[in-house]
């Protein structure tokens, strides 16, 4: 049972304040009181809805913003897909491909083959895994599988700086020809066998020790 005690004088309005914070410190009243998360959690909330209402007004309504939303969603997904697998699958496609038990000399006996039966275009890919073999057993580049035409052109620039030009043409030549679908001809294999002979040749540069 409550007690009311009733004072001489009038209740001011900082004697009302004093003892509604005095009752609503009793247990029932605190135990009433939600979790400390509420709040963070209801202001997130009333953000989110204040942002969407804002982007619905600039979007012709809900309806406009959720194909919006939809586009973008489809777009990023699509993305996602290019750069990855089908971005894997378009580089192995692009790749040298060469078996690791065939030497540079068997690029080459292959490539000689192909061109005495006029397949340019095969005789051009042998002469350009015959350079990237030379280059690996000799040990200016490493030796890795998926190896790409530009790939090669840029490691063995490296190597061979004098021959850096010749190796981009030599690139250029076989991803015009693989993936240009431009005609290959006689000219191309010689341009090739030329760059080959002259990578066959060549030495790195020793570098010269400073005193």
């Amino acid at each position: 049972m409550s007690v009311l005690l009733l004072t001489a004088g009038p209740l001011t309005r900082q004697g009302a304040q004093v003892a509604a914070r005095h009752e609503l410190a009793k247990p029932p009243y605190q135990q009433a009181q939600p979790p400390w998360w509420y709040r963070p959690l209801r202001w997130a909330l009333h953000q989110i809805a204040r942002l969407w209402d804002s982007a619905a007004a600039h979007t012709g309504g809900a309806a406009g913003l959720s194909v919006l939303l939809g586009t973008l969603a489809v777009v990023v997904v699509l993305i996602a897909w290019w750069v990855g697998p089908r971005a894997r699958t378009a580089r192995s496609s692009q790749a040298l491909h060469l078996d690791p038990e065939t030497t540079a000399d068997d690029h080459r006996a292959l490539a000689e083959r192909l061109a005495r039966q006029e397949q340019w275009a095969e005789a051009v890919r042998e002469r350009l895994r015959a350079i990237s073999r030379d280059l690996e057993e000799r040990a200016l580049v490493d030796r890795r599988p998926g190896r790409t035409a530009y790939e090669l052109a840029a490691e063995g620039g490296r190597a061979l700086p004098a021959l850096a030009a010749d190796l981009t043409e030599a690139a250029d030549r076989f991803a015009r020809i693989w993936y240009g679908r431009q005609q290959a001809g006689s000219a191309d294999y010689r341009r090739l066998s030329e760059i080959d002979d002259a990578v066959k040749a060549a030495r790195p540069a020793r570098a010269v020790a400073v005193p």
